[in-house]
């Protein structure tokens, strides 16, 4: 049974979705994780999502949408890990974004995932996050980073 989910999810009709297509979004936050997914699902190249969160209300938009991606949810938050753990395609790690420089933040988000095994050299993961660190609510940026 699990072979056929697994199977299920990497077709490619799993990867396109029409959730909220043809309604606006409600608040920035929506348009990122919503963005994210719909970018992630049309570049190849990305491995997963990696959302930093407090709350983990992106993760779960993200969560919404069809997709073979793993979303992984960092958090400092066990609460939130905890209720993440219920949302589909979400991982949920435990990782204190808040202990690392701004400059420095990409480069140890990526080096935490490829330490764990969940990503490779030559991938790219598609990174969500507020501008303003700490602040629950404010998701605002997106990048894809490639793996090196």
């Amino acid at each position: 049974m699990a072979d056929a989910a697994l199977g299920a999810e990497q077709h490619p009709v799993a990867r396109t979705s029409r959730y909220r297509a043809d309604r606006e979004f409600s608040s920035p936050q929506e348009a990122i994780a919503l963005s994210a997914m719909y970018g992630a699902n049309h570049f190849p190249e990305v491995r997963g999502l990696a959302c930093l969160t407090e709350r983990g209300t992106t993760p779960t938009m993200m969560s919404r949408l069809s997709s073979g991606l793993p979303i992984f949810a960092l958090s400092r938050r066990p609460d939130t890990l905890q209720r993440l753990a219920l949302c589909r395609g979400v991982i949920p790690l435990f990782f204190d974004f808040a202990a690392f420089s701004p400059q420095d933040l990409e480069a140890r988000t990526v080096e935490f995932l490829v330490d764990g095994g969940f990503l490779s050299r030559g991938d790219f993961i598609l990174m969500t996050m507020g501008s303003t660190q700490g602040e629950a609510g404010k998701t605002d940026l997106m990048k894809i980073l490639p793996v090196k």
